[in-house]
């Protein structure tokens, strides 16, 4: 039973359970309250989705938040795709859910954003901006 116990220690240590990163004591932003405290994304991370979440829903005008050259955008799909890995501004209006479900830490400077009908990647630039430079969805219900 110790060895057991030992051996669960260790491969939680192995494995990040026993980081010694601090955990925020508040969300970042409202957005991220179904994400796990432990995987939090650094605060101006939350600040700048929860900005494209708001442009996304009003217009669409996503450009500011994306890397250029790193994704395409469109008006609407052709042939009424419900899915695809372009920004469609008609799916950001109509179909965006904003809230958060998951968080991916990639590196220091590139994170993933999950939510129930997107998947955005992030990457922290040199002038400490965070810009989109990876984007899936999928149309549920559009």
């Amino acid at each position: 039973m110790t060895r057991l116990f030992l051996a669960s220690a260790v491969v939680a240590l192995l494995v990040g359970g026993g980081s010694s990163a601090p955990v925020p004591k508040t969300l970042p932003h409202p957005l991220f309250q179904n994400v796990d405290a432990a995987l939090q994304p650094p605060k101006g991370l939350a600040e700048t989705y929860a900005a494209f979440a708001e442009q996304a829903k009003k217009d669409g005008e996503v450009e500011n938040y994306c890397l250029p050259l790193a994704v395409n955008i469109v008006t609407a799909r052709p042939n009424n795709a419900r899915s695809g890995e372009d920004i469609s501004k008609g799916f950001l209006v109509k179909g965006f859910a904003a809230e958060v479900l998951t968080v991916r830490r990639v590196s220091d400077e590139c994170y993933l954003i999950r939510t129930s009908t997107t998947t955005i990647s992030f990457i922290q630039t040199k002038s400490g901006e965070w810009k989109v430079y990876k984007y899936a969805d999928r149309a549920v219900g559009c």
